[in-house]
């Protein structure tokens, strides 16, 4: 009978240390659990924000297409905006004045070239062949007193 009450004293405590060891995997497995639940959460805010960022990079991409396209315009609106300035200019001047002369040419005027007129070196009368002004102009009184 001993020996009986010493088998069931052992196994009662090997049954307690079993009992032991449960709940302590009980509580490890509960911490496992709360850790994958707050990962899963930890998850889903990393896919929010990889999602917000990859919107945020195209958005990016877009402003800087958008941005390099209105470099490029620039120049020309730049110079549509002062031909606009300068044609209301001209209107306004022909509402005040009310000359006709004073219309705006439709096409750039700042990018033809100048008019120079052709000119010819035979037309050109070198420095003796010129009429003096100040002779040929005044009639000879000399003439005139010994008439």
């Amino acid at each position: 009978m001993n020996a009986l009450l010493d088998t069931k004293r052992s196994m009662r405590v090997d049954l307690q240390a079993k009992r032991k060891e449960a709940d302590q995997l009980a509580d490890r497995l509960e911490e496992l659990e709360a850790q994958i639940a707050e990962s899963e959460i930890v998850r889903q805010e990393r896919d929010w924000l990889l999602l917000q960022l990859k919107d945020a990079e195209e958005e990016n991409d877009q402003l800087k297409k958008e941005k390099q396209q209105m470099e490029e315009e620039l120049p020309k609106k730049l110079e549509e905006a002062g031909d606009a300035g300068y044609n209301e200019a001209g209107e306004y001047y022909q509402q005040q004045v009310g000359l006709d002369y004073a219309e705006v040419p439709k096409v750039n005027h700042r990018r033809e070239p100048p008019v120079v007129p052709p000119m010819e070196l035979s037309e050109v009368l070198p420095q003796q062949e010129l009429p003096n002004s100040t002779t040929d102009s005044q009639p000879d009184l000399t003439d005139a007193a010994n008439n």
